[in-house]
């Protein structure tokens, strides 16, 4: 799950979208120490790591909408992009 959260935050920095992958990053980090915290007293350690897991998964429908949004602006402008937090 990791692995897939860094592959997407430097996708998104390459294409200079920093201001989507902080406010997802900072969103999802939220959401994953409450979760943590949480099932870390229900179930000891295993509870950290579902609760990042689980954060991972929740803010996963983010991703899945803006970046196919992102790869069709990107072909229909030619690869080029203005910096903007929500596409339209």
């Amino acid at each position: 799950m990791s692995s897939l959260g860094f592959s997407i935050g430097n996708f998104l920095a390459g294409c200079n979208m920093l201001k989507v992958d902080l406010a997802a990053s900072a969103a999802m980090t939220l959401l994953a120490l409450g979760l943590k915290i949480a099932f870390t007293r229900a179930w000891g350690m295993p509870g950290v790591v579902w609760g990042l897991n689980l954060a991972f998964t929740l803010s996963f429908p983010l991703y899945a909408v803006f970046i196919p949004r992102l790869l069709r602006r990107m072909r229909l402008k030619g690869g080029t992009l203005e910096d903007s937090l929500w596409l339209t």
